[in-house]
């Protein structure tokens, strides 16, 4: 998510809120020293304004707040609005499609699976995508298509899948049979051997979202008795706690 530090009256708001972005206000800390928090309305201690290309996800109580230091860790700050206005987001159709014809037209990997796209919030060039035949894995930059082969003892779902999820990383793309290898890991590590939890959650919200159940995966690989990693789903409310 890219976002910008800059003081919006009420009709610029309304303004930039119609070319599509958001408008939050800061508030300062209690001893006035930097911004504190993200709020969707301060009226005490408010010291400016943040406009993100993206919405910012809060709770459903009206008073939450995202902790300033922690968002900017994780997002772009840029210069100027027209750096939110600009389209830099993974046209995944047209990514998908030229990857495939990559694979296809390339002897050494012909027989791999495109697994699934990681989309980089931050930087778009560092977007890559995962294929796999057996062992075989290899990445892709979505961008360059630049080929990286990826030894399978140094692959692990956690590190490669949720690790990045908890920082910069969003999913645009897994296939029904990458989906059942995760639930299937996470009946087997969860939670004790799985260290980005936070990136777990990540991902059981996108599936929540993309309807991704334990029926669909059972008849879409033609499964049985499909572990139900859904059941470790916790709704964002729960998860601040």
């Amino acid at each position: 998510m890219k976002y910008l530090i800059k003081d919006v009256d009420k009709n610029e708001k309304e303004e930039l809120e119609r070319k599509g972005l958001y408008c939050y206000d800061l508030r300062e800390s209690d001893m006035g020293d930097e911004i504190a928090n993200i709020e969707k309305s301060v009226f005490v201690n408010k010291v400016s304004n943040m406009i993100t290309n993206e919405k910012i996800e809060f709770g459903k109580s009206p008073n939450d707040f995202v902790n300033y230091f922690d968002f900017c860790m994780k997002n772009k700050q840029v210069d100027k609005i027209d750096d939110l206005l600009s389209i830099d987001k993974l046209d995944i159709t047209k990514i998908i499609s030229e990857t495939k014809e990559l694979l296809i037209n390339n002897e050494e990997y012909g027989d791999m699976e495109i697994c699934y796209i990681l989309e980089d919030k931050n930087n778009i060039e560092e977007s890559f995508i995962i294929a796999m035949d057996g062992d075989n894995i290899i990445q892709i930059n979505a961008i360059t298509k630049e080929i990286s082969d990826v030894a399978d003892w140094a692959y692990n779902i956690d590190e490669d899948i949720f690790q990045g999820l908890e920082e910069n990383k969003k999913i645009s793309y897994m296939s029904i049979n990458m989906h059942y290898n995760i639930w299937e890991t996470l009946k087997d590590m969860y939670p004790e051997d799985i260290e980005y939890k936070k990136g777990v959650q990540e991902y059981l919200k996108y599936c929540k979202e993309n309807k991704i159940t334990k029926g669909k995966i059972e008849k879409e690989t033609k499964s049985n008795n499909v572990y139900n990693a859904m059941k470790h789903y916790k709704e964002s409310r729960e998860r601040e706690r």
